[in-house]
């Protein structure tokens, strides 16, 4: 039999069985985006948001000529992970980031490349830096190109606005 032959008939095999599998939507709300003061003015405030971007490998796709928004399409969260079998398990910290709903009863986030838009605002309020970390977007590119639609957990935009306060506290001694 034909390797192709072969790979036709055990798809369908599992097809028919009953073994496709079921998909479940995510299970939560988008986070509600807020200002948060970090205790800086808007300049370092902004300085401390391109530097955690950068540190964390982040490219930016546009930034406003005022130097206050930034939009970001970036990878949180590569795919499977291998096993020494050479099988390939999902990449539990996925689910850190989004909920992608689940396939079978488990979490499908993991099971592909997770990706996000991002968008880092800077604003005054009297001089005071206000931040705001949204990420209106995430899917999970799978294999065949299948995309899953998720939903952010809220975990990167804390790990942001942490990030950006730690990079705004000065450094005793320098």
């Amino acid at each position: 039999m034909r390797p192709t032959t072969s790979l036709l008939l055990s798809i369908t095999a599992l097809l028919t069985t009953g073994c496709a599998a079921t998909y479940g939507p995510a299970h939560r709300e988008r986070p509600e985006p807020s200002y948060t003061p970090v205790g800086a003015n808007p300049e370092a405030a902004w300085d401390a948001a391109v530097d955690f971007l950068v540190d964390n490998g982040i490219e930016f796709d546009f930034i406003s000529q005022d130097m206050r928004l930034a939009k970001i399409s970036a990878v949180l969260v590569e795919g499977p992970i291998p096993n020494n079998d050479r099988t390939v398990r999902r990449n539990p910290a996925a689910s850190e980031y989004a909920d992608c709903g689940t396939r079978n009863g488990e979490p499908r986030a993991g099971w592909g490349r997770l990706v996000a838009d991002i968008a880092v605002r800077v604003r005054s309020d009297d001089g005071r830096a206000l931040v705001k970390v949204v990420v209106p977007r995430v899917y999970q590119v799978e294999g065949a190109g299948l995309e899953a639609r998720c939903v952010s957990t809220g975990a990167f935009e804390r790990m942001a606005l942490d990030g950006i306060r730690e990079r705004l506290t000065p450094i005793i001694g320098s």
